[in-house]
């Protein structure tokens, strides 16, 4: 805009020069310099107009920024707290790890003071019977679930019999109502009607 700027400030400037340079138009030094004046106040407006508008651009450039990084900063804000709420509910590997060590000692610890003050037939069968009971334990659970689906396999089984017995028993039976069945259509009517009493 600016070279546009000063291709007319230079195109007035030689229309003045030739203007000057013909005999029959008398311009003086004021109108001159009137004239040179407005071409140098309308370049100064115009670089302030274009600063005024890089400055407008500026600032609307730095509002979606501030915007865009508000967002992204409410989202780590969000994020940090998930993460806080994590771990407050959770431990770390390491944690876990030292529990089931620590676990594992004492049961031992546990194990061989029962061992010792029970003797150790005596121990065998408390230490068999309790695996029992875990074990019957855990099979409890898995039982509740099996018999689940054995219910439904059973279910399934009737069902499927069911269809096989309508599917086989079906073709041996008429499909179609017999014609001395069959109810008479009214002309006009555009359900069945019952024949008339006699």
């Amino acid at each position: 805009m600016a070279d546009s700027h000063d291709d007319q400030t230079e195109t007035f400037s030689r229309r003045f020069v030739k203007m000057l340079a013909e005999s029959d138009n008398e311009i003086s030094l004021r109108q001159h310099l009137e004239y040179k004046i407005t071409c140098l106040k309308n370049e100064v407006e115009l670089k302030f107009k274009n600063v005024n508008d890089r400055a407008d651009m500026t600032e609307a450039a730095l509002e979606l920024q501030s915007g865009a990084n508000r967002d992204h900063f409410e989202t780590l804000n969000h994020e940090a707290a998930r993460i806080l709420k994590a771990t407050e509910i959770t431990v770390s590997r390491d944690t876990w790890d030292a529990f089931q060590k620590d676990y594992s000692d004492w049961k031992s610890r546990i194990e061989r003071t029962m061992a010792a003050a029970l003797g150790k037939d005596e121990f065998n069968t408390y230490r068999t019977e309790t695996n029992r009971a875990l074990t019957l334990r855990t099979g409890q659970g898995q039982g509740v679930y099996m018999s689940w689906q054995t219910f439904l396999a059973i279910f399934g089984l009737i069902g499927l019999a069911l269809t096989a017995w309508g599917a086989f028993k079906s073709p041996s039976q008429p499909t179609t109502v017999p014609l001395q069945y069959a109810v008479p259509m009214s002309p006009g009517v555009p359900f069945p009607v019952a024949p008339a009493s006699r």
